[in-house]
């Protein structure tokens, strides 16, 4: 008996209707040791195939919620293009209701100029808020509705994937305030996502890209600029023209000491001509603002003669040190 195109409960019948009864766990283990996945189609494509070679053409649509500082939740629709993986943000509400799914349906139909083509297939979820009204937007535009099988995240991986991205790249690090606030945090991001974001699926290259960037030889003629993206908490760079800007900010403080008014470096008087206590003095100040004349001054060296015969060198301060005098009590 040979059915290619039957799995373990056609088996059971076809032995119930020759008087062989069985149960199905049975076929599934004789099925099993002969290593044969019980599945109907075991030549055809799957799931995964399905999704790559149809990416093109594929538009899929899940609900996603975001906390807000007042401790509220807000519910948005996002719809991604499989093919580009562009994400569309199209309303915000905190109670989200079927007419309001219908009219983000609208909202995204009524955008051909962003999606490209009409897409040939929706994949969403069999959430009660998708209602007839909601897929009737897309079939009048011969687009087939598929619905996903209940728990089984990965038949929606793609779209699961970008709203993950966006709590962790966006929403993790940001608290929005309410509901204006968080429709422009994930205005910014997406916006970022869109044109600047890399994809490793489309060649490290963003969605809104359509080809490689020109390689850039002369590093010199062409600077880099940053762009701050929610506050700093993401960055992205892009060349600008004319040659790279430095931050001064981070440049070295210079050694030398700026000169004062009226006064004149070393390196341009002559180093022939013997300086006298005064002028060196003097200079040693200009350079030297927070030196005191006391501790800028030359010590003065005189020597003289020990007892023993020997001569002992020492140095005279600056100035001479007073004591102050004694005062005796009058008997």
């Amino acid at each position: 008996m040979k059915i290619p195109t039957g799995g373990r409960r056609r088996i059971q019948g076809e032995l119930a209707r020759l008087a062989h009864p069985v149960a199905a766990s049975t076929v599934w283990e004789i099925l099993h040791a002969a290593g044969i996945a019980p599945a109907p189609r075991r030549s055809g494509p799957t799931w995964r195939n399905f999704l790559t070679s149809q990416a093109q053409g594929i538009l899929a649509a899940d609900l996603c919620h975001i906390d807000t500082a007042q401790g509220k939740r807000l519910h948005a629709m996002a719809f991604i293009e499989h093919g580009t993986r562009r994400p569309h943000i199209t309303g915000m509400t905190t109670h989200p209701t079927a007419q309001w799914a219908v009219q983000q349906a609208r909202n995204i139909a009524a955008e051909p100029g962003e999606r490209g083509a009409e897409p040939r297939f929706l994949l969403r979820d069999r959430n009660s808020k998708y209602t007839d009204a909601f897929d009737a937007v897309f079939t009048t535009e011969d687009t087939e509705v598929l619905l996903s099988d209940p728990w089984a995240p990965r038949i929606n991986a793609h779209c699961q994937r970008v709203i993950g991205t966006i709590h962790r790249e966006a929403l993790d690090h940001v608290l929005p305030l309410g509901e204006s606030h968080t429709r422009k945090v994930l205005t910014d991001y997406q916006d970022h996502y869109n044109g600047h974001r890399p994809h490793r699926s489309r060649q490290h290259l963003p969605p809104s890209a359509t080809g490689q960037p020109a390689i850039v030889h002369d590093l010199d003629d062409r600077g880099l600029r940053r762009t701050r993206v929610l506050g700093g908490i993401i960055n992205s760079g892009s060349h600008q023209s004319g040659p790279p800007r430095r931050n001064q900010r981070h440049h070295p403080r210079p050694l030398t000491p700026p000169l004062q008014p009226g006064r004149t470096p070393l390196a341009s008087q002559n180093t022939d001509a013997p300086l006298d206590a005064d002028t060196d003095l003097r200079q040693r100040l200009a350079f030297s603002p927070k030196l005191t004349p006391h501790q800028a001054r030359p010590p003065d060296t005189s020597s003289e003669n020990t007892p023993d015969g020997s001569h002992s060198t020492f140095s005279s301060p600056a100035q001479p040190r007073t004591h102050a005098p004694t005062h005796t009590r009058a008997q």
